[in-house]
């Protein structure tokens, strides 16, 4: 484990820690400790108590949630670079609802509660940074049921392709887009609430229209305004 300075990160301008002074950045930085975990190295394990925040300095991390038969499905949106984790169980003071596992090797800021509580008290801003965090994530929460509701697999699946381009994705010289999805095919099915036998005969309709191809975690996509296009299609 090491420390951090926090001016140097490169997402420490726009994050929500911007509003401290020179004082509480100084208790931020002594208190917060950073740590690296690989690929599939767990945070924190659902129903444990939240003790901190957790903020994501380079990978990925997400939630899995799981039910008394054992069954586990990762939730949307998987939390990247300049991501937090945790802040609604620590402002609900709630024990974790889910597992947070690293999906790609990650480096963490970790923050104890403690010193977020006292930087909250100190200082209303960031209280209101948070609070305008946890509306964001209600806002994103009814978005994504509104897509569940109303939407099909197949515009869904290219919701969530689209969104992973930016970050993943890669244009060719014939204009083929080449994607790395970051999740497993069951995972990715998980992340919008289908069962992956649904989002199989998807893919295979996709595939058969000549839009894109999967392979693995490969997705290359022959004909991106297709893409496009499928987006304002409610049709399967």
């Amino acid at each position: 484990m090491t420390k951090n300075d926090c001016h140097n990160c490169e997402h420490f301008p726009p994050s929500d820690w911007g509003v401290l002074d020179a004082n509480e950045l100084q208790e931020l930085g002594h208190n917060k400790v950073c740590q690296t975990y690989q690929a599939g190295d767990v945070l924190f394990h659902q129903g444990d108590e939240c003790q901190g925040l957790y903020c994501i300095v380079d990978g990925m991390v997400g939630v899995r949630k799981s039910d008394a038969n054992g069954n586990c499905v990762l939730l949307r949106p998987l939390v990247v670079s300049g991501g937090i984790v945790g802040f609604r169980p620590l402002c609900a003071g709630e024990n974790h609802r889910g597992s947070a596992e690293a999906l790609r090797d990650t480096k963490v800021c970790f923050v104890p509660a403690s010193t977020v509580q006292n930087l909250m008290q100190n200082n209303p801003q960031l209280t209101r940074c948070f609070l305008t965090r946890l509306a964001k994530a209600l806002g994103d929460e009814e978005e994504d049921f509104f897509e569940t509701a109303v939407l099909s697999v197949r515009t869904r699946l290219f919701h969530i392709l689209l969104g992973f381009k930016d970050r993943y994705g890669r244009l060719d010289e014939d204009g083929t887009l080449h994607i790395d999805l970051p999740v497993s095919r069951q995972d990715l099915a998980a992340m919008f609430g289908v069962r992956p036998e649904s989002l199989s005969r998807t893919v295979r309709r996709i595939e058969q229209d000549g839009i894109a191809s999967f392979s693995g975690h490969n997705v290359q996509i022959h004909d991106v305004d297709r893409l496009f296009e499928g987006l304002y299609s409610h049709n399967e």
